[in-house]
């Protein structure tokens, strides 16, 4: 299957959506049954942002015709798309708290977001809460939706290598009370969870007809 994935939220932030979007396209790349295209638009700059959200994503994105399925990782997205999309949503919170976003933000969501997500053929729920605020706030049917919960990024198991920038934290001196010393590695008595990582995030793609593909002790959540 061929997934063309909009990765331009990689030049506007480096947080939790970034994250979710690096980790979606390692796990997708490892797959033999997916290629994975990319993307993108503009910089980080104002005038891109503009250009982008009032022109790019609703007029021209859409015109992607060489993948099987195009992939938005956020609700900005084509209002029409000549092949499958799926939209990724994380949160509504312009929609709830509309005064903790800026003016164009405030003005955009609204006119703009429910045509996204009425054009997706899938929008993917990273929890529930989500899926019943799609129902509640912007009438989303509810066969559309699928709930996909972020999984566990290796970076946070006690196996896994630490992400750029945390490993000062997880090393210390041997046998010492340091970080990453004894005594965090007697207290770092790690509980089970299900890394669903591989299956979770590629299952808006490929039918979820198998179990998840691996279970990692994980560090605790201290």
């Amino acid at each position: 299957m061929r997934v063309a994935m909009d990765v331009s939220p990689l030049v506007q932030t480096r947080a939790g959506t970034a994250r979710y979007l690096e980790s979606l396209m390692r796990e997708l790349r490892a797959r033999d049954d997916v290629t994975l295209t990319t993307r993108a638009f503009g910089r980080s700059d104002r005038a891109s942002t503009l250009a982008r959200d009032a022109v790019w994503y609703p007029f021209l994105l859409g015109r992607e015709e060489s993948a099987d399925v195009l992939h938005c990782p956020t609700y900005r997205g084509p209002t029409r798309s000549r092949v499958p999309l799926v939209v990724t949503v994380h949160d509504l919170a312009i929609f709830r708290h509309p005064e903790a976003f800026n003016r164009w933000t405030r003005a955009y969501s609204p006119r703009v977001v429910p045509r996204v997500l009425a054009a997706a053929q899938r929008v993917i729920a990273v929890s529930e809460f989500t899926r019943q605020e799609l129902i509640e706030l912007l009438r989303v049917p509810d066969e559309k939706i699928r709930v996909v919960p972020n999984a566990v990024s290796d970076e946070f198991t006690n196996v896994g290598e630490a992400a750029e920038g945390e490993a000062a934290g997880r090393q210390g001196p041997q046998g010492g009370e340091g970080p990453g010393g004894r005594q965090a590695q007697e207290a770092a008595q790690p509980i089970k969870l299900c890394t669903t990582t591989k299956w979770a995030i590629s299952c808006p793609h490929v039918q979820p007809s198998t179990p998840p593909l691996s279970c990692a002790s994980t560090a605790p959540l201290s």
